[in-house]
């Protein structure tokens, strides 16, 4: 069983927003004139749980980072998205790769009609929202189902972590939101006097 901390949680939110801060800094150095470029970052750190017979039954941990870059010059636009390996160096070497591909895959696209120039609605916006949980952690749900289903079927499954989204782009413009929930969705069987399961 795999045993997460609200801190590691904490921690990977954190890490990813320094990532995204570091990523940042670096594309953006290295744009031309008349260039622009917008980053959202997705990701989540998910601890499931799955039970049977009130015993955990099986345990998975889910950690994913998606990057989407949005390239635009001269109302010309290219979207890219990757997943990003949470190594920095490794990350940066790639991402650099994703800018030299946008921009050359931009010259052959046609100009959209409908484009919007950044700096019509993005110039020194920030923001930062973090909201922190009260998670439990495996071995204190698993203990609790178990000593309090006793006589009970309780079947279910239990998914809790951090999810976050962050936004730049070079002309300022920075958003950060992530939060900490989860969720039990659960049925419970319990016997009648003939042995017989009966759903509640």
């Amino acid at each position: 069983m795999i045993k997460i901390s609200d801190s590691e949680f904490s921690l990977f939110s954190k890490q990813a927003f320094d990532e995204l801060s570091l990523i940042s800094d670096f594309l953006f150095s290295k744009l031309n004139k008349d260039e622009q470029l917008t980053l959202s970052m997705r990701g989540e750190r998910t601890q499931y749980l799955r039970f049977n017979h009130a015993r955990l039954r099986q345990s998975s941990l889910i950690e994913q980072i998606t990057l989407e870059l949005k390239f635009q010059i001269k109302n010309r636009k290219i979207s890219i998205e990757l997943a990003l390996s949470q190594n920095f160096e490794m990350d940066k070497a790639e991402v650099h790769l994703l800018l030299e591909r946008a921009r050359n895959e931009s010259l052959v696209l046609p100009e959209d009609p409908f484009a919007t120039p950044m700096d019509a609605f993005s110039s020194n916006s920030n923001s930062f929202n973090d909201f922190k949980g009260e998670l439990p952690s495996a071995e204190v749900l698993t203990s609790s189902v178990s000593s309090l289903n006793k006589m009970n079927d309780f079947v279910g499954i239990y998914a809790g972590g951090c999810n976050f989204h962050g936004v730049t782009n070079s002309n300022g413009l920075k958003h950060w939101f992530s939060t900490e929930n989860f969720y039990i969705d659960y049925s419970l069987f319990i016997k009648n006097k003939k042995g017989e399961e009966m759903k509640l």
